[in-house]
């Protein structure tokens, strides 16, 4: 297999870096990620996924 040069996948890959570096110092992660360590599911208030991703 050979690895090529992709610029627009690095600059995808450069912009996700960002976002995740973002999401870091907004603590916005923090419910989901302290549920996620106590064994409970990621969700929100009425089970679904969706309600979880608003919360934040």
């Amino acid at each position: 297999m050979t690895i090529t040069e992709n610029p627009e996948r690095d600059e995808r890959a450069a912009r996700q870096e960002e976002i995740a570096d973002q999401l870091k110092l907004s603590a916005a992660l923090n419910e989901i990620f302290a549920k996620m360590d106590a064994g409970q599911p990621p969700t929100g208030d009425d089970g679904s996924r969706r309600a979880a991703h608003r919360s934040s």
